[in-house]
Order: structure tokens, then sequence, then C-alpha cells
């Protein structure tokens, strides 16, 4: 990943290829919600091999705005957070973590679009309880990291000290 990324780690499934891509717009776009199960527990096997998952305080996924919600139906990235967080016995707190303005979607902007795109996007609800914790970050794909790294911002501003990003795909391979 780039030096500029604001977590503090992260986690990846599956490059981003052409087997990937088509799954997880099935399950992203076309409503095959089940798929968040397999995705869900090889994150979290992956996870548990390569960092201290004692050390997370919370797991979080990274929000979609409610009217993206509404229009889909689910968040592909919450139902992965869950899942991940009841196999890992630690609380999934994605409603601290807000989307603020109904973002364009990023897969149909180029690379210097897409952090504008999101910029000052999230917001947490509450920072009390986040003050000098340790986050989990989950999100489906992370292609450029303009959307987890803005939602890193929100997070480390509201005091989270040290956060651990993680998806089932990305282009950036680490």
């Amino acid at each position: 990943m780039r030096g500029s990324d604001r977590f503090d780690t992260v986690t990846i499934l599956f490059p981003y290829d052409d087997m990937v891509k088509e799954s997880l717009a099935r399950f992203k776009f076309q409503g095959k919600q089940s798929y968040f199960r397999t995705y869900a527990d090889l994150l979290h096997e992956k996870l548990s091999e390569l960092i201290n998952t004692d050390e997370i305080n919370y797991v979080m996924s990274v929000p979609l705005h409610r009217r993206r919600k509404i229009r889909r139906g689910y968040n592909q990235s919450l139902l992965l957070s869950e899942r991940v967080a009841a196999k890992l016995k630690k609380p999934e707190m994605s409603g601290l973590l807000l989307r603020t303005r109904n973002t364009e979607a990023q897969s149909g902007l180029e690379r210097d679009e897409r952090s504008a795109n999101v910029k000052d996007a999230f917001s947490v609800k509450t920072s009390d309880c986040l003050k000098n914790s340790t986050v989990l970050l989950i999100d489906d794909i992370i292609t450029t990291g303009s959307t987890i790294n803005e939602c890193c911002r929100a997070l480390k501003n509201a005091g989270v000290l040290k956060i651990h990003a993680a998806a089932a795909a990305s282009g950036r391979i680490q």
C-alpha cells in the first residue's frame, strides 16, 4: 500500500481480478447477500493469522449513504463487519461512523477524482468510546484507497489510535 495511507495495517483476501470482480459485483449489486458468509469467514481466518486480533476494541464497516442503502437494500461491508465481529467476539460499532453526504459512486471516477469525491464525506457520531482504541475497519473492495483513507481520517480525528483495514479484494495488493 502507499505511505499516504491513514490505516496502520491492511489485510486483503484476493486481488481484484476478473473472477473476484464478478463475484463481488453479484454480492454488491445483484442481491447475492449470502456471499457475505464466505467472504467474512475467509477474512476472519486471514486476520487471525496476520494480526493480533486481541488488541481490537471495535469492528466497523465503511458506511453507505442512507439513499444508496435504501436503493441497494443492504450495506455489503456491514454484513462482512457484523460476521467478522461476531467471530472475533468484538463489538460491532458501525453506527458510530457516518457517511454525511451522498457521494458519487467511486467506480465511475478516475483516481484523482476519487479523493475529492469522498473528502469530508465521513464523520464520527460520538468519539468518547473511541478515544485510544484500536479499530478493525472493513470494506468490500479497496481500489485507490480514497474511501477507506477518508474513513480513517474521521476515526483518527475522533481519537482512534490504531486502525486495521481489511477488505475482500483490492487492486492495490499488499
